[in-house]
């Protein structure tokens, strides 16, 4: 089973996957400070229930359903991570690799404040649910009738 998607993103169609060294990395950036002041690593498992808590889908838009406690910074972990590590998209019709370097430069230039920071949490929960749960290779590949419903992000 998969545990890499492939979005429209910023100026091209990128994929984005989470192998464990971009996973640990994604984790130290979230990392929170405990009472002493010492870093502890957040968890992707947390940051996706906290991502997740509060979105839900309205047709095709992705909105929240009441107050996140996700923090937009971690979004923007998840995001330049799996970019980095799904090292590949399509610009223009043309092939790039897409480094560290070039994530955080797609991830400063195209996320909030460059469009609304929605965007950026539901992005960055499909690229957890499927680093958690995988990606079923048939599913992706088919077309839905009209009135199947995708499955929507937690209410």
């Amino acid at each position: 089973m998969d545990t890499a998607i492939t979005r429209d993103f910023a100026d091209g169609v990128y994929r984005f996957w989470l192998p464990m060294p971009q996973v640990i990395a994604a984790e130290r950036e979230m990392a929170r400070r405990d009472g002493e002041g010492a870093q502890i690593p957040h968890s992707l498992f947390a940051v996706f229930h906290d991502l997740g808590a509060h979105l839900g889908q309205l047709g095709d838009e992705t909105i929240l359903t009441g107050p996140s406690p996700a923090l937009l910074s971690d979004a923007h972990a998840v995001i330049r991570n799996a970019l980095a590590g799904g090292a590949e998209g399509m610009v223009n019709g043309e092939d790039v690799r897409t480094s560290g370097t070039m994530a955080r430069e797609l991830v400063a230039v195209y996320c909030y404040p460059a469009r609304p920071a929605i965007h950026d949490l539901g992005l960055a929960w499909e690229v957890l649910r499927a680093a958690i749960y995988g990606i079923d290779p048939k599913a992706t590949g088919s077309k839905k009738k009209d009135g199947d419903v995708s499955d929507p992000p937690p209410s």
